[in-house]
């Protein structure tokens, strides 16, 4: 079970000490939990029955209650914008509303307190600028604004006032462009460059965005890092790097510190890892945590991350 957080935590006023996963496909896909204190990786509910199938294209987020994920998989599978919901006070797994918009897959996600963006993606026509929203009260969706730039492959990480989706393939060639998407007014602009990568991980706190890892475009696995202030919109790549080259790592945040799990060192299909990298915002530097205890065929390299405590919502 996940811990629930008492007054003298150092993450006082946090409701869960951890974060659900949704990871697998058909009928081996569900929800998996890991503890922030104590590096615990747990085994949950089975999907949801109507909630689609997971693969390694789909995208999460989350605020302090639940979190979503859409279930789109892949070009070979039957693609929807089904979605299934992790609730962390029972920590359960039910269907949600589909998503509003176009069947696509392989985009990125972004959320603030009350709702989660799932932006950008691809389908048989090309790379997409769509982005649909989810209201995590009312389980309802609508369609938001269009992304500045097409892309799928990229990532996705939000602030308390808007979301950032960068990099990944904008349906010619891969890109370095940011798109950041105001969350009042459903507008996108173009924010500052980044970098080349596509299955890029993003997370962050209310005060930079971080992007780590990926894949560059021959397919190599990369394991450098860099933070997005979203006041200046300013982009610096970090000094540190991970410890191995990897790309589809999941990725969330604490307001302190940002939590690098799993992934893979092969763009297409390799062995999923257990390497789990902490890295502090405050010192700018890495440490290790516990290793992950479930990895396998459904490793972490076709999952995607939600945090209950998020770091963008204070």
């Amino acid at each position: 079970m996940l811990e629930i957080l008492l007054a003298t935590s150092s993450k006082a006023g946090l409701p869960i000490d951890g974060f659900a996963i949704s990871m697998g496909a058909g009928t081996n896909a569900y929800w998996r939990k890991y503890t922030y204190s104590t590096g615990a990786d747990v085994r949950g509910p089975a999907v949801a029955a109507g909630a689609g199938t997971a693969g390694n294209s789909n995208s999460a987020c989350g605020n302090k209650q639940i979190a979503v994920a859409s279930m789109a998989s892949s070009a070979t599978a039957a693609v929807s914008l089904a979605t299934n919901i992790f609730t962390y006070a029972n920590e359960t797994a039910s269907a949600g509303v589909v998503l509003a918009g176009t069947a696509r897959w392989n985009g990125a996600a972004s959320s603030s307190a009350t709702t989660g963006y799932f932006a950008g993606g691809q389908d048989n026509g090309g790379a997409r600028n769509t982005t649909s929203k989810y209201a995590f009260a009312a389980n309802t969706s609508v369609a938001g604004g269009n992304l500045s730039v097409t892309r799928y492959a990229n990532a996705g990480a939000g602030g308390l006032l808007a979301g950032l989706f960068t990099s990944g393939y904008d349906g010619s060639a891969y890109t370095t462009s940011t798109s950041k998407y105001t969350y009042s007014s459903d507008v996108s602009t173009g924010g500052t460059n980044t970098r080349i990568a596509f299955n890029y991980s993003g997370t962050g706190n209310t005060t930079v965005a971080f992007f780590a890892g990926g894949y560059n475009a021959s397919n190599a696995a990369m394991n450098t890092q860099g933070e997005y202030a979203y006041a200046g919109d300013t982009w610096t790549a970090g000094n540190n790097v991970l410890s191995s080259s990897r790309g589809r790592m999941v990725a969330v945040s604490t307001a302190e510190e940002a939590f690098l799990l799993g992934g893979s060192t092969d763009a297409s299909s390799g062995t999923a890892l257990s390497v789990v990298q902490i890295y502090a915002y405050a010192s700018k530097t890495f440490s290790f945590g516990t290793s992950l205890s479930l990895v396998g065929n459904v490793g972490l390299m076709n999952a995607c991350g939600a945090s209950s405590t998020p770091g963008n919502i204070p």
